[in-house]
């Protein structure tokens, strides 16, 4: 259809023009003496460059963390790789269920060997008041061959020692992986080497930002999912809580003397903005609203009469908005700011 194909064309020239911004990722590069990182070969949008994918160790077995999409390129330079090497894959290890993660696993076990260990923490929920239906990329059967890993869980290879390390937030059973010898950590995609990552819910996002901190306080090396590596991991987890608390900061701000809905928040936080980018922004609120009404910070009061700056039937087709569908018929207001609308009904919606 035209429309089809103006999409087409549009996401194509919107991943050229951020393609001609990122920074250069070579397809395959040894990182250190225990870590390559060979690219997934599957550049867009949202995968950037592509998902990187890490052989770990240093002797004849090693360990794999994620598996790209499967494509035939990347097989091909996994395959070289290992060949190089004179190695084999032992265990694969998968941060999260997004397809550009795990994508690659039936391709993997049916080039090499049927035999590797695949392990990746077991699927979870967030809570249903998130309106968050997401649901995982692998199959049934796939599920069932999986082996469960808890957090604190230790891998060890020749040459590396790696600790499990649970970091939900990007999504319910996210996983990150500290490699002991380096003080370095596999981030997946709760840290990007290029921008900021998406979320799901901002409150576990945040204290998982601030567990890795906690638990590596001389973390250096981060290696990301997408982009190129970190090399002041430190640094970089610092920036990602500023840049969410400096955004926090800015909602409060705005609701503590009114009760607001989301569109009235969004306007006043964003200014004047594209009705293109409005229901993005509005989500992105909306997250913040839920995390700090976890926090004890700000209240919802029921309104009835529904914003109509929110498009109800544009949220509809697109289910990573579907939150906005219950929070549209809130307002919100900071704790310590005196109500003086008394008839309201005031509910959890925790």
């Amino acid at each position: 259809s035209t429309w089809g194909f103006l999409f087409f064309v549009v996401s194509f020239l919107f991943f050229f023009a951020m393609s001609q911004q990122l920074p250069h990722v070579e397809k395959v590069e040894k990182l250190s003496p225990r870590v390559i990182r060979i690219l997934g070969c599957n550049p867009g949008p949202y995968t950037l460059q592509g998902t990187n994918t890490y052989l770990v160790g240093t002797g004849k077995n090693r360990i794999l963390i994620d598996t790209g999409e499967g494509k035939s390129e990347y097989i091909d330079l996994l395959r070289n790789v290992l060949t190089e090497n004179d190695c084999e894959i032992s265990d694969i290890l998968i941060t999260h269920y997004h397809y550009d993660h795990v994508g690659g696993l039936a391709s993997l076990k049916q080039t090499f060997k049927n035999t590797i260990n695949v392990w990746k923490m077991k699927e979870k929920k967030f809570s249903e008041e998130t309106g968050d239906e997401e649901s995982s990329s692998l199959s049934e059967k796939q599920l069932e061959e999986i082996k469960p890993i808890s957090d604190k869980q230790i891998f060890i290879t020749e040459g590396a020692t790696i600790h499990v390390m649970e970091t939900a937030g990007h999504t319910p059973e996210h996983v990150g992986f500290l490699l002991e010898e380096e003080n370095s950590f596999f981030s997946g995609d709760a840290v990007l080497g290029c921008g900021t990552t998406v979320f799901r819910d901002l409150y576990t996002y945040m204290n998982s930002l601030k567990k890795v901190l906690d638990l590596i306080p001389n973390l250096k090396t981060i290696y990301p999912g997408h982009g190129p590596v970190i090399a002041d991991g430190k640094t970089k987890i610092l920036e990602y809580i500023s840049h969410r608390t400096s955004r926090e900061n800015q909602i409060l701000s705005v609701i503590q003397q009114k009760q607001l809905k989301i569109d009235e928040i969004v306007t006043q936080v964003y200014g004047t903005i594209s009705r293109d980018i409005f229901l993005g922004a509005a989500n992105n609120v909306a997250h913040h609203l839920k995390k700090l009404e976890k926090e004890g910070k700000i209240r919802s009061i029921q309104e009835f009469e529904k914003s109509s700056e929110i498009d109800e039937t544009q949220i509809e087709k697109n289910q990573k908005y579907k939150n906005l569908l219950k929070l549209n018929q809130f307002k919100w207001i900071a704790t310590n700011t005196v109500n003086t609308v008394n008839t309201v009904k005031t509910v959890n919606t925790v």
